[in-house]
């Protein structure tokens, strides 16, 4: 599976976002992820479907990912649907019957399950033959600039191993204090997909010689 490098938004200055984004998809950025925040799941309020609709239809060729951080209701999951996102990701701990939730979305969209920093749930191992991406967060969810934490390279291993030895489809994707100095052992871990949020959007002058560097070690 070719390796790819997606761009969270979520640190990037909301005064130039549109200046940002037209900088990482003219520099070669296929995938953007939205960390989708309810203030209630984690201390944090970010990004709404209105927002996502309007970067969709104005980046149409760019992927999207939709991290809901969030405790799911219909009503949010509706409308997030409505974007006609590439995935969207749900949190374990968030939700009673995270089944319910993953049958809600149409095929049409990809599904997928993060999980925060510790010990897999036993409840994820059932799900992996019809999920699409599990989501491994490095740092615990709810707000952008922290550092990694290592212990989580030992899960991303642990969750490649299980693919592999089972022969499932899903992608891995990591997210959470990933830079240019982390990011070769990441990938080695077992990843597919790597975010970066503050390493990749901060300063925004330096986003192109960014860009170049992940995607050297991605290569």
């Amino acid at each position: 599976m070719k390796k790819q490098l997606s761009a969270s938004i979520l640190s990037a200055n909301p005064l130039f976002l549109n200046e940002t984004l037209n900088t990482l998809t003219a520099n070669g950025i296929t995938r953007l992820h939205f960390d989708v925040m309810d203030g209630h799941f984690v201390p944090n309020i970010a990004f709404g479907p209105h927002l996502i609709s309007s970067i969709k239809n104005q980046y149409p060729n760019t992927e999207i990912d939709c991290h809901l951080m969030i405790y799911p209701n219909d009503a949010i999951i509706n409308a997030f649907i409505k974007t006609m996102p590439h995935s969207i990701i749900f949190h374990i701990e968030s939700c009673e019957n995270i089944l319910s939730w993953l049958k809600k979305v149409p095929k049409t969209i990809k599904t997928g399950v993060a999980i925060k920093p510790g010990a897999i749930p036993q409840s994820l191992y059932t799900l992996l033959p019809i999920l699409d991406i599990v989501l491994i967060m490095t740092v615990e969810p709810g707000f952008g600039g922290q550092k990694l934490i290592p212990e989580q390279i030992e899960i991303i291993q642990s969750l490649h191993h299980n693919r592999t030895k089972n022969h499932h489809k899903f992608s891995i994707m990591v997210d959470g204090g990933i830079n240019r100095q982390n990011a070769k052992s990441i990938i080695e871990s077992g990843a597919d997909i790597i975010i970066s949020g503050a390493d990749l959007t901060q300063p925004a002058e330096k986003i192109p010689e960014k860009i170049r560097t992940f995607h050297h070690i991605l290569s």
